[in-house]
Order: structure tokens, then sequence, then C-alpha cells
């Protein structure tokens, strides 16, 4: 064993012990309580820059080794930084051998103590300390530096101790307490922008009543704010052309051009010529936002529709059969007008959530396949995906499987049969283990994405119901709408979701797939929980 340095006296229950520095290499780990050491690596960056500031608790065997009797992982943190010499409290009393019963029962009920009852900062402490550096000078990347703290959760503590809204919500004045995840959530609406108390006020409630839900209810919000943003935009410079461009409400009771044809004595199933029909005194559009997943940008969409579709006839003509005509009084006719629109808000309403959805559950992925442990059921889901033959996935698989690349955030594919680098291959060829079970789960799941569109919803084939129902049993917290894939008669008016408008949107019927887009438990910061140094 290396020379004791620096030696001093202290006095714990009327005997003495030895505050010494040693080599931590020479300290022997001994039976201890805790069988998983995590060694992230924040907390060995802290040791390595700063040093064990808490004295690690050792004891003498009978050969005269200082054996740890609490503090493995600041023992451990030193050794893989490397440090010459780490403090060590040597207590007086001998280490018990392990048959001895009264000392390994002392020993067990010190570890516990030592690790069971320390309190970590609450989350608020965490931002009003962030606000105190912030205060005396340093950067919020000086903070990250010096604290060894993620960025990813620096960053969550910025927003936050900026935001008087989200500082209040962290610290849960006049509510329950939110997480920081939540709560920077919540610091990126209080933004003075006009609809910011409504969006926040929005988050609190389901901050409260559905957690699970509230990464879908703040995509839902950001996607709105910014279609009210690009709608407006574009609807000026629309009205100044002389076009009119139709509301929400105004959309769900007019009938969208492509069902119309242009006159009761065109073929059935003609269509009008968008174009030839701005000279119709009913033209009108309407605008919608739509994800453009090969950008990743929104673009607004126009949907052309007449307003005057009696100048016209619909675009197919009804089989009424060989029975009598029906007749059916106004108010039935106009019953089943009303069903027909309520019907038609539903799936305007639907495909809006579904798009919002599927942005978040792309982002949800994303976080699955980099986490370093497959789930305990990968094998068999990739043995039986292969062994069913998945459409899904076959067609994924010859495009180069450019989901499945996003979401491993590796370079876009050029295609199966182009030539050039193929990212994905390039990847698999130096994964094992763990890892490589994880790049197969990408390829399958990244196929089984592509496969769903705004139509899932509704009709959902049968791999996209295996696709959620995995999704489901590894705690991807479906939205209100994805619910209707494994359910199709769920409650379509879902209240756990207060970010949900019936009336807003509108988006045209046919199918168009949908793409690119949890949470952990922390949410951004997911994964970066660093402990302090001192505990054992």
């Amino acid at each position: 064993m290396s020379a004791i340095d620096d030696h001093t006296q202290t006095e714990s229950d009327g005997q003495l012990g030895e505050l010494a520095q040693v080599d931590p290499t020479t300290l022997v780990i001994g039976v201890n309580s805790r069988r998983e050491v995590q060694l992230d690596p924040h907390f060995c960056r802290d040791i390595a820059d700063r040093g064990v500031r808490e004295p690690i608790i050792v004891r003498r065997d009978g050969d005269g080794r200082l054996v740890v009797r609490k503090g493995q992982r600041r023992t451990l943190a030193a050794v893989r930084s490397r440090l010459p010499l780490v403090r060590v409290l040597i207590e007086a009393e001998p280490n018990a051998p392990e048959d001895d019963v009264t000392g390994q029962v002392e020993r067990i009920v010190d570890q516990y103590g030592e690790n069971f009852h320390r309190a970590a900062l609450s989350e608020a402490d965490e931002a009003r300390a962030h606000q105190q550096l912030l205060d005396l000078g340093l950067t919020a990347g000086q903070i990250a530096r010096r604290t060894h703290t993620p960025a990813p959760r620096v960053r969550a503590l910025h927003a936050v101790t900026a935001s008087p809204m989200a500082r209040a919500a962290l610290s849960g004045i006049g509510g329950p307490a939110l997480r920081l995840d939540h709560a920077a959530v919540v610091a990126e609406f209080d933004d003075g922008a006009a609809d910011s108390a409504e969006a926040v006020e929005v988050l609190l409630e389901a901050a409260e009543r559905s957690p699970e839900r509230f990464g879908h209810i703040a995509q839902r919000l950001r996607d709105d704010r910014d279609e009210r943003r690009l709608v407006a935009e574009h609807t000026q410079t629309l009205t100044a052309q002389g076009l009119r461009v139709l509301t929400d409400d105004e959309s769900a009771a007019t009938t969208e051009l492509c069902m119309l044809r242009p006159t009761a004595d065109s073929p059935p199933g003609t269509q009008i010529d968008p174009q030839e029909h701005t000279c119709c005194p009913g033209h009108a559009v309407h605008l919608s936002m739509r994800m453009d997943w090969s950008t990743k940008e929104q673009r607004i969409e126009a949907t052309p529709y007449c307003t005057e579709a009696d100048w016209h006839a619909p675009r197919f003509d009804r089989d009424t059969g060989s029975g009598p005509a029906l007749e059916f009084s106004e108010h039935q006719v106009e019953e089943a007008k009303e069903q027909q629109r309520a019907e038609r808000r539903r799936v305007i309403a639907n495909n809006k959530k579904w798009e919002s959805a599927a942005a978040h559950r792309r982002q949800w992925l994303a976080e699955f396949i980099a986490r370093k442990k497959p789930p305990v059921d990968a094998a068999a889901f990739i043995a039986l995906t292969l062994a069913a033959g998945s459409h899904d996935v076959r067609k994924a698989m010859e495009s180069g499987s450019p989901t499945a690349c996003a979401l491993l955030g590796l370079p876009a594919p050029a295609g199966y049969y182009a030539s050039g680098p193929r990212p994905l291959v390039e990847a698999a060829r130096t994964a094992a283990g763990a890892r490589a079970t994880q790049l197969s789960l990408a390829v399958l799941l990244g196929g089984y994405e592509d496969g769903t569109s705004r139509n899932s919803w509704r009709s959902p084939t049968g791999e996209t119901v295996a696709y959620f129902t995995a999704l489901q049993a590894w705690r991807y917290p479906l939205s209100d709408v994805e619910c209707l894939v494994l359910d199709p008669d769920a409650d379509q008016a879902d209240d756990a979701d207060p970010a949900d408008d019936p009336n807003a949107g509108d988006e045209s019927e046919d199918e168009e797939a949908v793409g690119d887009g949890a949470e952990e438990a922390r949410g951004p910061e997911a994964g970066d929980g660093e402990e302090p140094d001192q505990v054992g």
C-alpha cells in the first residue's frame, strides 16, 4: 500500500480515526449492499475535474489493507479518472470478517442509511442554484462545464429560470409542482404571444390530469400555433389577390372541389379543374398546414372548395337500386346533413391530431432506439416480424430504410439499388450485442412507421395494429387518436387531451403517408441524471 500523506485525527463516537489521502487503486472494494454500480460519464467527469470532495469511508482488514465501507462509486470513478490521490476517512474499528454476524449487520445498516436517507436537490432547488450561478456571471455553457450537467438539462434549467410562469410551475406555486421537462415546455410558450396564457393553462392542466400525454399535447399546441401564423400570412396574401379564404367552420359546411363534377351532364367521376373553377363565383380555398417529412418543414396547402355546390353535381352518382324511391322529410334531410358535417369535423380534427402524434411518436422512437439496452422481448419481436414478412418493412428496405436512418441520426440513404455509401449497412458492420439489436429494431420500426398514414386511425392494417401493440407494450404513451388503431370504438371526445379542438383545421380525406418526427421519464434531459459525488 502506498504511503499515507497529510493525515490528521478526527473523533467519532468517542473513537479516533484518520483522515488521509491515498492512491485509490490501493483501496479494496468490500462487500456492499449496492450490487450494480452506475458510473455515468457526467459523474466521472465531475470526479476527474473536482476530485472526491467527500472522504471515502474505509476500515483496515487483518492484512492492513484499506477496505471501502461507504463510497464504492467514488472509488471506482476515481480509479477510472486516474486520480493519484483521494481523501479517505479510516475508521478506528477494524473491518468485520464475513463470519462476524454483528459486524455484517452494522455494515449493511450503515450502507443502507448512507444512501437511502440521502435527499437529492429538488428540481426547483436545482433551478434556483442555476439562477444564482447566472446572477454571478456564469453563462449556460460555463454552468454545464463547471457542474458537469448535460447540456440539454442546462438548457431546460436556463429556459425555466427565464420564465416567471415556468418557475412558479416548477416550484408548485398555485398547483402541483411540475417536472423540469414539463416546466421547460411551459417556458417555451411563455413568450408574450397573444395565446401564451391560454397555452400555458392547457399545459398545466395536461401535466396534472394526463402527464403521460403531455408530449402529445405540447406538440399539438406547437402545430396549432405554427398553423395559425402561417395561415394568417397566406390568408393576407391571397385575400389581397381577390381570392376568398374559408375559415375552419366555413370549410366544414362547404363542399370540397374534388367531390364535385362540372355539371349533371358530365360523366360521373369527372373532376373539376381548379384553374378553370376560378371563374365560378363560389370558388374559394381553405388553408391548412402540412408537414413535409422529407424536409422536416411545415408548409401551407390550399385546398379548393366551392360555396355554390348546387351549380355543379356530385362527382359520383349514387345507386338508388331498383326499389321504390324513398321520401324523407326536410328535418330528416337536415339531420343527415348535420351527421355528415359532424363526421367530417371528426375526420378533420383526427387527421390533424394524427400528424401531430406522428411527430411526437418519431421523437420517442429516436430516443427509444438510442437506449443502451433493447427491450426484453426485442429478439421475439424481430423474429416474429421477419417471419411474418411485413410488406411495410420490405418496401422500406428496398428504399434503403430512410426512416430507420433518420431515427438513428444517420445520413439519408441514396436508395437500395443506388450506388454509393449506405449508412445503415456501415453502421451495422461495427455493431455488436445490444447495439446490433437496436439497429435491427430501427429497421423494422422504421418500416412499420412508413406504413402509417392519416388513414391509419380509421382503417388500420394488421401490420399497423401489430406495430402499435408493440409500442404500447414498450410504454409509448398512445395519444387519443392513436388509441383508435387498437380500439376503433375508443371515445372520440377524450377529455384527457385539453388541447383538442374538434373544429380546428381542415385536411382532405384522401390517404397520405405521414412521417418524421418520450419521452423518457425526465423528458428532454433523459439519461443525464448526474448524481452528487457524495453518494456512496
